[in-house]
């Protein structure tokens, strides 16, 4: 019984080989049972002219065996490719957000720089003004920006100006 071998990767049948074809004629011929028996065991009985065919038959199996084995592990690699492009494409998503988060933390700081009546640039140039004297100057387009910007009426954006006479 070897296909019943645990751990025998073997066919679900046994190859009885008969070397010699008169005699696997005559026992056949002998025993009309023989054929019928050998079956019913999970036995082929086999000849030197069947042999070949029979040959071809389990390389055919085994072919389809590893195919089969090899769709399955394709089809196990794949879903666990597609889990991982999921995790990937969230993650992706989240990067993508934090970036519109810092990209918004980055405009509103920018915006405090150098936007409204009393941003920080302006400030920094009216303690200049006031006679501070710094080690460094600061970019002239982000003093002319800030210059611009600041330049509405006081008391709608800041509260430089209030108190001032003019």
């Amino acid at each position: 019984n070897y296909q019943g071998l645990e751990g025998l990767d073997s066919p679900d049948f046994v190859v009885m080989f008969v070397p010699i074809e008169s005699a696997f004629i005559a026992g056949v011929a002998n025993d009309n049972k023989l054929w019928e028996e050998a079956w019913q065991k999970n036995v082929l009985l086999v000849s030197p002219t069947s042999l070949l065919f029979v040959v071809r038959i389990v390389a055919n199996l085994w072919t389809q065996d590893n195919q089969k084995r090899n769709f399955q592990d394709i089809a196990r690699r794949g879903a666990a490719l597609y889990d991982k492009l999921v995790g990937f494409v969230e993650d992706l998503k989240t990067v993508g957000q934090r970036l519109e988060q810092a990209k918004g933390s980055y405009d509103g700081a920018y915006a405090k720089l150098y936007t409204g009546y009393g941003n920080v640039i302006r400030q920094a140039q009216m303690l200049k003004e006031l006679g501070v004297r710094p080690s460094k100057t600061l970019p002239v387009e982000l003093v002319e920006a800030a210059a611009e910007v600041s330049a509405v009426p006081a008391g709608i954006d800041g509260d430089e100006g209030q108190g001032k006479e003019g």
